[in-house]
């Protein structure tokens, strides 16, 4: 692998990361958004993935 070819990979790898980050920050803004609206924390599990605990963080 050249030198080029693992730069291409390193950056491909990094826009990845980037996208999955950002889609953890809109569920869990998601969550707080529904939590404001008083929903139970098991419509907030079943729309956003998160888990139980999580949602209960983000209620206090």
């Amino acid at each position: 692998m050249t030198l080029l070819m693992r730069e291409r990979e390193k950056y491909k790898e990094g826009v990845e990361q980037g996208r999955q980050e950002g889609r953890e920050t809109e569920k869990l803004q998601i969550a707080k958004n529904l939590i404001g609206l008083n929903m139970a924390t098991e419509f907030i599990m079943q729309v956003t993935g998160l888990s139980a605990e999580i949602i209960d963080e983000l209620r206090k």
